[in-house]
């Protein structure tokens, strides 16, 4: 694995995560009762308020902008955040954004077909 790459191709075998906005893939890890998803952003993405299940997640690469109950943080490389179950927010994702997140509901989102 060189420097430049975040996720090792092992992460290849993973199925594809369906996320509706454009510009963001993702791996999807199934879990019982949850959902780890590996993101990788290749363009700058905008993610619009909506509110699910809690997350947590961690940046590897680039930025993240979370704008929930009215405030505004950005969240960079090795910073942690979280989101409380049903509390409404958007994101703004930069090009490059990688990160891993939990998701403490088992079907958040589905795989592509």
């Amino acid at each position: 694995m060189s420097k430049e790459e975040i996720y090792p191709k092992m992460f290849d075998s993973l199925p594809d995560a369906d996320i509706p906005y454009r510009g963001i893939g993702a791996k999807l890890l199934q879990g019982i009762e949850h959902q780890v998803i590996f993101f990788d952003v290749k363009e700058e993405a905008f993610i619009p308020a909506h509110r699910h299940s809690a997350q947590w997640g961690v940046v590897l690469q680039g930025e993240m902008e979370v704008e929930m109950q009215g405030n505004r943080r950005k969240f960079k490389k090795g910073e942690s955040y979280f989101i409380p179950d049903g509390i409404e927010h958007s994101v703004r994702l930069s090009k490059g954004f990688k990160a891993v997140d939990i998701f403490f509901e088992k079907e958040r989102y589905c795989t592509k077909s």
